[in-house]
Order: structure tokens, then C-alpha cells, then sequence
């Protein structure tokens, strides 16, 4: 989503949860192809960086009887390359949703990351997330209380 500063800077809404989430099942590819995590040998990618890379995990949490995910960090972790990962993958996806072409394959790339190209890594690679469960009551989650209508 893109709104305006007062001062007319744009800002970007990033959905940082749905990042996690696309990063966590990339990071269950086990083979190169679409969605695979690249990592060269360097000394950048030790196992302090993994650490931060997986260094939150996503839960099942509930307000007033609706579930919701939230991502919590384990005690005492540190999380920066997990956030700039994110990061980066938002700034790539405003990218390509401005149209800009990184190479002669982005026509490729764009469709590698298109919704169907996720849907079906998500379907051979299902991440540990959990699906949100149905909350208690109708499928809206009301649950009618006999004494509000009686006085």
C-alpha cells in the first residue's frame, strides 16, 4: 500500500508477516529452482546469521475469541538479518509492482513470484506455520449470549 507523508514523501505499508512466512517456506526449499535461498560462501553467512535468520517463530495468539498470528522472538536472540531479509524482499516486490526490469528475465522472475508461483512452493513445501484455527461459534465468531436479549 502507498500513502503520502505530510511532507509528501511516500511511505509503504510492508506486510512484514506475510515476509516471514515467504521466507520461511523458501528457506524448506531444499533444491535450486524458484523460491530457492542463495547462499554464497562468505564469511557474512556464518551460523550467528542463520541464528538471526530464524530467530523468531510464528504463533497461534487470540483477541476476544479471534485468532491471530504473531511472530515472537526467541529470549535473548538477535533478529537483524531476519528483518533485513524482509526487507529486501519488500523492496524487490515494489520493484517489479513498478514495473521496473531488473534483466532480459524478469518477465520470468516476476512470474516466479506471482501468487500462483508461492501457491504451489507453499503446497510442495509447507512451512510450519500454523493456519489459523475457526474461531469458537458461527464461522464469524459471534457467539450469542441468551442474556442480552432478556432484561
Amino acid at each position: 500500500m502507498h500513502s503520502k507523508a505530510k511532507d509528501n514523501r511516500p511511505l509503504w505499508v510492508i506486510g512484514v508477516d506475510a515476509g516471514k512466512e515467504a521466507l520461511y517456506a523458501r528457506l524448506k526449499i531444499t533444491e535450486a529452482g524458484p523460491g530457492f535461498c542463495h547462499f554464497p560462501m562468505s564469511d557474512q553467512y556464518d551460523l550467528g546469521y542463520f541464528e538471526q535468520l530464524t530467530a523468531e517463530t510464528c504463533r497461534v495468539r487470540y483477541t476476544k475469541g479471534f485468532a491471530h498470528r504473531e511472530w515472537t522472538k526467541k529470549p535473548g536472540a538477535r533478529n537483524e538479518a531476519l528483518d533485513a531479509r524482509c526487507y529486501a524482499y519488500a523492496a524487490l516486490q515494489s520493484l517489479i509492482a513498478g514495473r521496473f526490469r531488473l534483466s532480459k528475465q524478469a518477465d520470468q522472475i516476476e512470474a516466479m513470484l506471482s501468487k500462483s508461483a508461492v501457491e504451489e512452493v507453499d503446497r510442495q513445501y509447507p512451512h510450519e506455520s500454523p493456519a489459523l484455527p475457526q474461531p469458537p461459534g458461527g464461522p464469524d465468531g459471534w457467539i450469542p449470549r441468551r442474556d442480552w436479549f432478556t432484561r
